[in-house]
């Protein structure tokens, strides 16, 4: 089944519907980061609004004009920033190494030098 551009298996999808993804959700205690562009069209804004309800600590944020893969690379640059911050405020690694190659985000420890 194509999605979206991603070839999914029929499998994979009968098994995905089968789960209880909210009820999940709301047994994990941790802080929970919810990235979505306003222009995806696989993963509609209701169904994060409820996955963001579901998790006791979560945020939800959406990027104007961002599509489901974030392709472009503004947004994908604010989904790094985002994303960046919140790694920062919620692990006890110190991701101070931040590198973009290629359009992909690179983060390391402190202690560690990328190649």
């Amino acid at each position: 089944v194509d999605i979206g551009g991603a070839k999914l298996s029929k499998n994979f999808l009968i098994d995905f519907i089968k789960k209880d993804i909210y009820g999940q959700a709301s047994k994990y205690q941790g802080n929970v980061l919810i990235i979505r562009g306003t222009n995806d069209q696989l993963v509609f804004n209701d169904a994060n609004v409820k996955l963001n309800d579901s998790y006791p600590h979560s945020i939800y944020e959406q990027i104007e004009g961002a599509d489901h893969s974030f392709k472009n690379y503004d947004h994908r640059m604010i989904m790094f920033d985002k994303m960046y911050k919140f790694l920062e405020e919620n692990t006890s690694i110190n991701l101070c190494n931040l590198g973009v190659s290629n359009g992909f985000l690179h983060m390391t420890p402190k202690n560690i030098q990328p190649n």
